[in-house]
């Protein structure tokens, strides 16, 4: 299960990357709402 959450969150960071280059404020909007949820998944 951790293996695959840091694959998970790996694949998140790569796509984040590229994303901030093209949208800048959505892709911020939007990974802070991802990091909330992922947040409260872990116990």
């Amino acid at each position: 299960m951790i293996f695959f959450l840091s694959g998970v969150i790996a694949l998140l960071a790569v796509v984040m990357a590229l994303a901030i280059c093209r949208y800048p404020l959505d892709i911020r909007i939007f990974v802070g709402r991802m990091e909330c949820y992922i947040v409260q998944l872990l116990p």
